[in-house]
């Protein structure tokens, strides 16, 4: 834990992921602000190799199904790029009976 701040005018600790080198991890260092009353991450920056993070995932918005917390809008930004990925969640059915049949290979590749 690095310290705690107020980030979007939520109290949050600030935690610091060092990551081990594996050419399967793309980041080295995961700085994340986590919210105190319900431990979401409000933001988290990737690093790789530089001070300057990689990618910045924020939550925009979430909502409470039962007692499970379900993020329902949030960000995904390269940062040198400048590019965004938005992402809402509608409709979700937490508990909702499935299938097995609906978690082979062919069903997951079809979407």
């Amino acid at each position: 834990m690095l310290k705690s701040e107020m980030l979007a005018d939520v109290e949050c600790h600030v935690v610091e992921s060092v990551v081990p080198k594996s050419d399967d991890e793309p980041y080295d260092r995961i700085v994340a602000w986590i919210r105190k009353d319900n431990f979401l991450p409000v933001q988290v920056l990737f690093y790789s190799g530089t001070d300057q993070p990689k990618k910045k995932f924020t939550i925009q918005k979430f909502e409470k199904q039962g007692q499970t917390l379900v993020v329902t809008e949030s960000t995904m930004q390269t940062v040198q790029k400048g590019h965004t990925t938005h992402m809402l969640l509608r409709d979700l059915k937490l508990g909702a009976p499935l299938k097995d049949s609906e978690f082979t290979l062919r069903a997951l590749e079809r979407g």
